[in-house]
């Protein structure tokens, strides 16, 4: 994640609104959620959304603002969630 995209997100952040309130709420879920490692995108997503209420767009911006990865340990296999490096580290650094 560039310096730009940081500002980016920043701003987008800073919006008032609904909007940017549930952003911050999911990006809050994913940092908490992946943060002792990669889970299982569907039980993130289903626990986004049945526990949280976090609707499927606004979880897939935070994805994006956290540059959350997405991979599959095996092919054929099931999909999983994790921090990329960057995010790791700045959420490491921050407590």
């Amino acid at each position: 994640m560039t310096a730009d995209d940081c500002l980016a997100a920043e701003q987008r952040l800073e919006r008032p609104g609904p909007e940017a309130d549930e952003l911050r709420e999911a990006e809050s879920f994913l940092n908490q959620a992946l943060a002792n490692g990669p889970h299982l995108t569907k039980e993130v997503e289903e626990e986004s959304r049945e526990v949280h209420g976090i609707k499927k767009r606004t979880l897939e911006r935070a994805r994006k603002n956290l540059g959350v990865e997405s991979f599959r340990e095996t092919v054929p296999g099931p999909w999983f969630l994790r921090l990329s490096s960057n995010t790791a580290n700045n959420t490491a650094n921050s407590t």
